[in-house]
């Protein structure tokens, strides 16, 4: 997913025999935490980029925080009361309620009511390093995924036969290639100039704690 927070559902006790893996480690942890035999269903939280930092201080980039349980359940009990397993009695979502099971999940372990916690969303001083970074992740992401799909699984040794391996996956006409790459290089070079220009950072940076407001339009 792209998104900064997922949650991924899945049937723990069954990864472990499929990669038949020794669960005796795993069997203590779960001890300690009141487990009482039986399969495990786990419920994972993933959090990524401005996911990672809050305005209380939180930082999860920081392995001391990752040792605070107090800190943990706190983004725990944050991110969780912002998703829902729900129990579908109508056709809108909204309005179904929440499944029983998901409310244990939703509480945690920490026992001090609701937590709201709001996300350090100040730009990166290294953005446009951080950027360029992950765009080139995507670019080879999308290349291999782009071969491995046509059937393209020999090995490349230089970047110059990954490009002729790349160029081998095309299915559009050259014609139509170069023009889609010259249309959409201007479009990104246009939106590159207008995120990291200096201006731009130096606006948003002094938004930064300013009140904002958010506003639904109904669709026409």
């Amino acid at each position: 997913t792209t998104s900064s927070a997922s949650i991924e559902l899945y049937d723990k006790s069954a990864e472990l025999e499929q990669k038949d893996a020794d669960p005796t480690f795993y069997e203590r942890v779960w001890l300690a935490s009141g487990w009482q035999g039986g399969r495990v269903q786990r419920a994972e939280l993933r959090l990524r980029d401005k996911c990672l930092v809050y305005t209380d201080g939180t930082n999860l980039r920081d392995p001391m925080t990752l040792c605070d349980a107090e800190a943990i359940d706190r983004v725990w009990q944050h991110e969780m009361s912002r998703k829902r397993l729900v129990v579908p009695t109508v056709a809108a979502r909204r309005n179904c309620p929440t499944d029983p099971r998901w409310k244990v999940i939703q509480e945690g372990t920490w026992e001090a009511g609701a937590v709201k916690l709001e996300q350090d969303r100040r730009p990166r001083e290294d953005a446009h390093r951080w950027r360029t970074k992950r765009n080139d992740e995507q670019l080879i992401d999308y290349a291999a995924r782009a071969c491995a799909m046509r059937g393209l699984t020999e090995p490349v040794r230089t970047t110059h036969e990954l490009l002729r391996m790349v160029e081998r996956a095309l299915t559009r006409t050259e014609a139509d290639a170069l023009n889609r790459f010259t249309s959409r290089r201007a479009h990104y070079g246009a939106r590159q100039m207008m995120w990291f220009s200096t201006e731009i950072e130096t606006a948003k940076r002094e938004l930064v704690g300013a009140p904002r407001k958010y506003r639904m339009k109904r669709a026409a």
